[in-house]
């Protein structure tokens, strides 16, 4: 992860900061995460090349349905952590709008 920070802020906050380093881990991690998952390819070809059969079709559509499920639950955990890196950061400005009020 390249450019996970706040630009070139020293002191203080930067809101585009947190909103730019949340949305860089989903890109970073959360979306490969997905592709990868969702690509599955080179899992079917190799079951197709070697098993045929109703069986072989339960499974695939198992697999899919498994990777779909993990999908929607990393989404799902995305939006939590979301959540829960903004109120961090609510916090923190909180905090530093106090130390500037005195």
């Amino acid at each position: 992860m390249s450019t996970l920070g706040i630009d070139e802020v020293t002191i203080g906050a930067s809101a585009s900061g947190v909103e730019t380093y949340i949305e860089e881990l989903k890109l970073e991690y959360i979306d490969e995460a997905i592709a990868a998952l969702q690509d599955l390819s080179e899992v079917k070809a190799t079951l197709e090349a070697g098993w045929q059969g109703v069986s072989q079709q339960r499974f695939i559509a198992a697999l899919e349905d498994n990777s779909n499920n993990v999908v929607e639950t990393l989404n799902g955990e995305y939006v939590k952590l979301q959540s829960a890196l903004t109120s961090v950061a609510a916090s923190f400005f909180d905090h530093d709008e106090n130390l500037i009020q005195g």
